[in-house]
């Protein structure tokens, strides 16, 4: 049964790569992969190295192809203003990522969806809390952090190894306080180890090559669920995230029924009134939740 799975699907890859759009793609300069999942293994566990040295070789605009997909990466601010921004009708989407964005993320993850109405919907709501206005209420504790940063450099005896954790504190706290209103005074805390595992976890899903039904997407609707090897690992992460974004979610709804909720991110957003616009309160906490991750 497998090998007839991944015959049709290798046969449905084929096929797709023939059209005429693909064909126009390969025009595009990019480095030479392998049949059927392209340069995918050749990105290793530093893409950002190998592409870096990738856009150096073939220029502002580069194909590279990372399992079912091409992927077209801008290298130069022209690039990007001309092809994102005044051609913005024809490259808003995403593509899709059944394990990545369906299952780990249960299709709430803000930076995985589609153009869609809840999309939209969405980033109306966050637009309104990120303007510069907005985000001017941030500026204090901003501050706070960074003179916490410096003197901590300056008076603890650390050697080299360890003043990342300072700068990690750092922006970690600051993200946290205009997220949540909820500060990381020290390093080693619960809120940290939680955090950073998930973002373990989120960099580990999407490396490219981690999930063989994200690198071929039609592998999850041919192949049965209870086939489907990724989908325990997959359920599991998503469990995790949804309980710890949902505890700092409802720690700071507690806060606001009390009214000692500092001005930050989430409060703004349940201001808005967000059940009314039928998105739901986990829908909302993974929108903060992304926001905080990112």
């Amino acid at each position: 049964m497998f090998i007839a799975i991944f015959v049709l699907v290798g046969i449905a890859i084929v096929i797709s790569r023939n059209t005429a759009s693909a064909r126009a793609l390969r025009k595009i300069p990019g480095p030479r992969g392998y049949p059927i999942v392209g340069n995918t293994f050749q990105l290793g566990n530093f893409p950002q190295q190998v592409l870096t040295k990738w856009a150096r070789q073939y220029g502002e605009i580069m194909r590279v192809q990372i399992g079912y997909y091409d992927w077209i990466y801008l290298n130069t601010p022209e690039a990007v203003k001309e092809i994102l921004d005044k051609q913005s009708v024809n490259t808003s989407g995403r593509i899709p990522m059944p394990v990545a964005s369906e299952l780990i993320s249960g299709g709430y993850r803000f930076l995985f969806m589609g153009y869609t109405p809840t999309w939209r919907q969405l980033r109306a709501n966050v637009h309104k809390l990120l303007t510069p206005k907005a985000s001017a209420m941030f500026k204090p504790s901003q501050e706070l952090e960074a003179k916490q940063l410096v003197h901590e450099l300056l008076t603890k005896n650390i050697d080299e190894s360890q003043w990342y954790l300072h700068i990690r504190r750092y922006s970690t706290s600051v993200v946290m306080t205009s997220t949540y209103g909820r500060r990381i005074p020290e390093w080693d805390c619960e809120e940290v180890r939680e955090i950073y595992m998930l973002l373990k976890e989120f960099s580990e899903a999407t490396t490219p090559g981690a999930f063989l039904a994200d690198l071929i997407p039609p592998l999850a609707d041919i192949i049965p669920v209870w086939l489907q090897t990724w989908r325990k690992t997959a359920l599991k992460y998503q469990a995790r995230q949804t309980a710890i974004w949902m505890k700092f979610w409802r720690e700071l709804r507690t806060q606001i029924d009390d009214g000692t909720a500092p001005e930050c991110f989430v409060k703004g957003f349940i201001e808005q009134d967000f059940e009314r616009q039928n998105i739901s309160e986990v829908q909302a906490a993974y929108v903060a939740g992304s926001k905080c991750v990112l």
